[in-house]
């Protein structure tokens, strides 16, 4: 515990120290410099304070966390197995009520076609026979004809507690052809995504020496403290 205090007050003064520090001269700024390195020595010092507490609190809570999951991945497998076998079952079982919808209404629309086609043959017939009213009214009557709704099948019974979800996913197959499109407007510029460690990496090595359209290449001083 004085330990313990003993760190408290040494980071406390430090951290008050640089809010009030103003450097004004090149002395100045060659003094703070030089305060960096003790930071950097105290710093030091409180990590090997800690390193044994975090080892051995590290050691115990990577026990625990491999004992959980040897017990939770066998589970998790195993709710994977089984989530995978109900979606390919109630993708097939989907697929084939819609080939029934599919099929029961080509059925209805073609026998609506026929009685369409019967009518106006009658129609036509009467025209001929010269009954311009009946031929009329026949023709009105095909008119009216349509494909009765079919009756879907309802959706599988799910337990209570689960759903199935359909969720629409993309990949790309041709990035330069992915690209081409975004640059003529035909598809969002928020497909792309910029991969900076990249950009900085291309500039480290060509250093403004070679311009790219679209892009800025600027420098970023930091700064380093070696206690040794």
């Amino acid at each position: 515990m004085q330990e313990t205090k003993e760190l408290e007050r040494e980071v406390s003064g430090v951290t008050q120290f640089a809010k009030d520090l103003t450097i004004k001269t090149s002395d100045d700024s060659l003094n703070a410099q030089g305060l960096l390195k003790e930071i950097k020595g105290r710093s030091k010092k409180v990590e090997e304070f800690f390193a044994e507490m975090k080892a051995s609190t590290y050691d115990a809570w990577k026990s625990v966390v491999a004992k959980e999951k040897a017990f939770l991945d066998p589970l998790s497998a195993a709710e994977r197995t089984i989530k995978s076998k109900v979606v390919i079952f109630e993708d097939i079982a989907r697929r084939k009520r819609d080939e029934e919808i599919r099929v029961a209404n080509a059925a209805a629309e073609a026998k609506a076609r026929k009685e369409r086609e019967d009518l106006e043959k009658r129609a036509e017939k009467a025209r001929e026979s010269g009954k311009i009213e009946k031929a009329e009214a026949l023709r009105a009557q095909a008119e009216e004809v349509v494909a009765q709704p079919v009756f879907q099948a309802p959706e599988p019974v799910q337990a209570t507690g689960t759903a199935f979800k359909t969720t629409w996913k993309a990949e790309v197959v041709d990035l330069p052809t992915l690209l081409k499109s975004i640059a003529e407007g035909r598809a969002p510029l928020g497909l792309i995504s910029v991969n900076e460690s990249a950009l900085n990496q291309y500039a480290r090595g060509v250093k403004g020496t070679m311009p790219v359209p679209g892009l800025k290449f600027f420098e970023e001083k930091t700064m380093s403290v070696r206690t040794k």
